[in-house]
């Protein structure tokens, strides 16, 4: 099957703003060009004879692209033309097929006091009673400016002795919560909440991927069975 290809006008002004336009056919690019810059467009340059043209327009050229496989012939007139494009969602514009929204939903606001959280023996009070699971559980806990709860989320769950932490995956709910800080709090089954090089390590990443997230990680909490292991209090964040 003959490859579909795209043209796309990228359009340039004094060297600064970019704008593309997506073109069905070289010729409805090549229109767009002039309609643009008022000149014609060669394909090897573009109106080399021009001072003006390379003054004020600089950069604008037509780049030809093939189009992916799924994405395999544009829709136009001829017999046999494929018609999978309109079946994929996409038109040769835009794409139109299946998209994902997200949105913070508040719940409970009028039943609930908002928890607050101002120190690592306030986190422990609060989560005590993940020393009682026999697994190894991670949660990121939300918070707003004022250190209140927006959320909980599980992060992930382990085996009695470790779990699997993705900075990705811990992140994602405070981004979708716009929160601006979080804290991070896990258990050890076996009671003891000295940190581990696992812990030591994951603390290191989190903090540094809150950092370029623009979400301050304000404390990872060890909930033990008699006590807890706060990195903020022991000055290892």
């Amino acid at each position: 099957m003959k490859k579909s290809k795209i043209f796309v006008l990228v359009k340039n002004f004094g060297g600064v703003n970019y704008d593309p336009e997506l073109c069905p056919s070289f010729g409805e690019a090549r229109k767009r060009f002039r309609q643009y810059t008022g000149f014609g467009y060669n394909d090897k340059y573009c109106d080399p004879e021009s001072d003006r043209y390379e003054e004020k327009f600089s950069e604008t050229r037509i780049y030809e692209l093939e189009l992916p496989p799924y994405l395999s012939v544009l829709p136009g007139r001829g017999r046999g033309r494929s018609r999978r494009l309109k079946d994929s969602g996409f038109d040769g514009f835009e794409y139109k097929g299946y998209k994902v929204k997200t949105k913070l939903v508040v719940e409970g606001h009028s039943k609930y006091k908002p928890l607050k959280l101002g120190s690592s023996h306030e986190v422990y009070g609060a989560f005590r009673s993940l020393s009682d699971s026999d697994r190894e559980r991670f949660y990121a806990v939300l918070l707003d400016m004022k250190n209140g709860v927006i959320g909980v989320d599980m992060v992930s769950q382990g085996s009695a002795n470790t779990s699997v932490v993705m900075p990705m995956e811990a992140f994602k709910p405070a981004l979708l919560a716009s929160a601006p800080s979080v804290l991070f709090v896990h258990s050890h089954p076996s009671g003891d909440p000295d940190p581990s090089m696992a812990d030591m390590e994951i603390t290191r990443q989190l903090v540094q991927v809150g950092e370029m997230l623009g979400v301050k990680v304000l404390d990872h909490v060890i909930i033990g069975r008699e006590k807890f292991y706060s990195f903020a209090d022991k000055g290892n964040l």
